[in-house]
C-alpha cells in the first residue's frame, strides 16, 4: 500500500512540474516570437540596410579570417546581391558573389565616392562601418536595381521640363507595357499632373509617400522614383506584375493573433490533459469494476479475457505504463481470476474425462460381459448336459472375455492419463533405428502371428530422439497389431525409419484392405469403429487413440493416408 502511496504522489507531482514547464516554455516561445517578429518586422522595413546592420552584427573577425552565417549568404542570393567587407587598408577580406567588375581592393577617392554617392557603377550600395574591433571594418551590399535603371533612362531619354511630350508618350508607354508598369509624374504638393500607361487610380501621394519609399525600400519595392530638380517634379513608376504596395506589417496584431492561438492551444492541451487522466485512471478502475461483475455472475472462465489482458500486458508479459501504477492490486487480481479459471476448467475437463471414461467402459465392456452372462445362465439352468469339450470351449471364452475385459480397463486408465496430461514419462536418448528394428522382431519372431510378412528399412546414419522406451514401444505394438487384426490375410507389413531435416520418421505401411475417408478422418475417436475391416464388436477402438495420444506426449505428430483397396500408411514425425 505504501509502493501505491509513493508511486501516485510521484505521478502528481512530475505531472505538477511538466505543467508549469510547459507553460513556462509557452511563453518563452511568446516572447521569442514578438522579438524575432520585431527584428524580421525591422529587417523588412528598412531592407536591404537592415540586413547589412544585421550581417555587420552576427559575423566575427578574427586574426583576418571572417565568418558570415550562412542563412545571411542565402538570403543574399536569393535577393540577387552581393557582400564585401573591406578592411583599413581598403583591401577585400571578404567576398561574397561579387561580379567580375566589381574590385577586391579601393583607393581612398573610391571609397569617398561610394560613401557620398552609394553608387559603384550600376549597383546602388549600402555601406556601414564596425568599429567595434581594433581596427575598422567597412561592410558593403551591392545590387542592381534596373526597374530605377529604366525610370532614369525614360527621364534622361523623354523628360522636357519634368514632363513627357506628347510625341514620346508612344515611346514611354511601349516600355511600360515591356516592364509592366505605369508612370505617375506628380509636382511638390503630390497631385498626378501626367499619367502614362494602366493607371491603377491614384489621385494624390501623400507628403511623406515618396520619402517612405526612400528610406524604407523593404516596405515599399514595388516603385521607384526620380526627382527632377529643375522641374521640381518626380516621376514614379510602378510594377503591376507586383502588389504595387505592400502592407506595413501588423506586428501587434500578429502578436495578438499568436496570442489568441497560443492560449487555444494551452485550452485544448488542458482538456486533452484532463480526459487523459480520466482516461489514465479511470480505465483500470472500471477494468476492476468488470471483473468484479463476472466474479458475481460466477463467470470465472471470462474474469480475465484475452483482450481485457491485452489492455494491460505488452507482448513481453510485462503490466502497460498506464496500468503501472496499480501493479499490485493487478497482479493480485490477475493471480486470483487465473487460479479460480484454472481450478474451474480443471474441475470441467475432470467431469468430462470420468463422464466419457464411465460411458466408454459400459459400452466397451457390454458385449462380453452379456457373453459371460449369457454362459453362465446356461450353465445354471441345468437344462443342458455338457460335454468337457463344451466346457472347456465355455471356459476359454471366459477366460478370454475377462482377460479382454481386464485390458480394456487399463487401456482406460491410460486413456485416461494421457488426456489429463497426467502419464509419467522417463524420457532417455535412444537410437530410433535399432529401438524400431527390435520392435518389428518382436513381431516377426511371434508365433501366434502367421501369414504376415515383415519387412524393416532403416536410414543409413543413425537417427536419436528422446523418448519414453516403454511408452514409444507401446505406440508402435497398437500400431501394428491394428494393421494386423483390421486386414485379411495373408497381408505384408513394410516398416521405414528415415531422417528428414531436423525430423526422424516412423512409416508402417501395410497392402490390407484400406479405409474410406469417413474411417481415417474418425480413426482416432475413441469409441469410433469403421465399417470396413469387419472388426468385431471386442475391438475396442481405443488402440489409435492412444497410440497418438503417446506420439503428442512425446511431441511427436501422428498422420494416416488410406483408401479403400490402397491399404494404410501411418507416419510418425519425431522432433531430433
Amino acid at each position: 500500500m505504501k509502493s501505491i502511496k509513493r508511486r501516485i504522489a510521484f505521478h502528481f507531482s512530475l505531472q505538477f512540474i511538466f505543467v508549469i514547464l510547459f507553460v513556462a516554455f509557452a511563453f518563452l516561445f511568446l516572447i521569442i516570437y514578438i522579438i524575432s517578429s520585431i527584428i524580421n518586422n525591422d529587417l523588412e522595413k528598412n531592407f536591404p540596410a537592415g540586413v547589412l546592420d544585421a550581417i555587420s552584427s552576427e559575423t566575427t573577425i578574427q586574426d583576418g579570417v571572417v565568418y558570415v552565417f550562412p542563412r545571411w549568404e542565402k538570403h543574399l542570393k536569393e535577393n540577387e546581391m552581393w557582400l564585401q567587407i573591406i578592411d583599413k587598408k581598403g583591401k577585400a577580406i571578404y567576398s561574397f558573389a561579387t561580379p567580375p567588375e566589381i574590385p577586391s581592393s579601393y583607393k581612398i577617392n573610391e571609397i569617398i565616392e561610394i560613401e557620398e554617392t552609394k553608387r559603384y557603377h550600376d549597383f546602388f550600395l549600402h555601406i556601414q562601418l564596425d568599429t567595434t574591433y581594433d581596427d575598422p571594418y567597412l561592410f558593403i551590399i551591392g545590387y542592381k536595381n534596373d526597374l530605377v535603371h529604366q525610370l532614369n533612362s525614360m527621364a534622361a531619354s523623354y523628360g522636357e521640363s519634368g514632363l513627357v511630350p506628347e510625341g514620346s508618350i508612344g515611346k514611354v508607354e511601349e516600355k511600360l507595357q515591356t516592364l509592366g508598369g505605369y508612370l505617375h509624374i506628380i509636382d511638390m504638393d503630390g497631385r498626378i499632373v501626367q499619367s502614362i500607361g494602366d493607371d491603377q487610380g491614384e489621385k494624390q501621394y501623400a507628403a511623406l509617400e515618396i520619402t517612405e519609399s526612400r528610406l524604407m525600400p523593404g516596405v515599399y519595392s514595388n516603385f521607384v522614383v526620380h526627382y527632377d530638380s529643375e522641374s521640381e517634379r518626380t516621376w514614379v513608376l510602378h510594377r503591376l506584375n507586383e502588389k504595387e504596395l505592400m502592407k506595413k506589417p501588423a506586428i501587434m496584431k500578429e502578436v495578438i493573433i499568436t496570442l489568441l492561438i497560443l492560449s487555444l492551444v494551452i485550452l485544448i492541451l488542458g482538456i486533452l490533459f484532463s480526459a487523459w487522466h480520466a482516461f489514465r485512471y479511470g480505465q483500470p478502475l472500471l477494468l476492476f469494476v468488470t471483473w468484479l461483475e463476472r466474479m458475481g455472475q460466477g463467470n470465472y472462465d471470462f474474469i480475465l479475457t484475452e483482450k481485457d489482458r491485452k489492455k494491460v500486458y505488452n507482448k513481453k508479459g510485462k503490466i502497460k505504463a498506464r496500468y503501472r501504477l496499480y501493479r499490485e492490486v493487478i497482479n493480485a487480481f490477475y493471480d486470483m481470476a487465473e487460479k479460480l479459471d484454472q481450478s474451474v476448467k480443471e474441475r470441467t475437463q475432470l467431469e468430462k474425462t470420468r463422464e466419457e471414461w464411465m460411458t466408454g467402459i459400459s459400452h466397451d465392456l457390454r458385449t462380453p460381459l452379456s457373453t459371460i452372462q449369457g454362459y453362465g445362465h446356461l450353465l445354471e439352468s441345468g437344462n443342458y448336459n455338457w460335454t468337457a469339450e463344451e466346457l472347456q470351449e465355455m471356459g476359454k471364452t471366459i477366460r478370454d472375455k475377462g482377460a479382454y475385459m481386464l485390458d480394456l480397463v487399463q487401456d482406460f486408465s491410460l486413456s485416461f492419463q494421457l488426456k489429463n496430461n497426467a502419464l509419467p514419462l522417463s524420457k532417455k536418448k535412444m537410437n530410433l533405428n535399432q529401438f524400431v528394428h527390435h520392435t518389428v522382431l518382436r513381431f516377426v519372431n511371434d508365433a501366434t502371428i502367421k501369414d504376415v510378412l515383415f519387412s524393416f528399412q532403416n536410414d543409413t546414419s543413425d537417427i536419436w530422439i528422446e523418448a519414453d522406451e516403454r511408452w514409444l514401444g507401446r505406440m508402435l505394438d497398437n500400431l501394428i497389431y491394428n494393421a494386423i487384426k483390421h486386414n485379411p490375410l495373408p497381408l505384408e507389413i513394410a516398416v521405414t525409419v528415415k531422417k528428414d531435416h531436423q525430423y526422424g520418421i516412423v512409416m508402417i505401411k501395410d497392402n490390407g484392405i484400406g479405409m474410406d475417408e469417413e474411417t481415417v478422418n474418425n480413426l482416432f475417436e475413441r469409441y469410433y469403429r469403421g465399417t470396413n475391416t469387419e472388426e468385431k464388436a471386442e475391438g475396442g477402438g481405443l488402440g489409435m487413440s492412444i497410440a497418438k495420444a503417446i506420439a503428442e506426449a512425446h511431441r511427436g505428430e501422428l498422420t494416416v493416408e488410406s483408401a479403400i483397396g490402397k491399404g494404410t500408411v501411418i507416419t510418425i514425425k519425431f522432433e531430433i
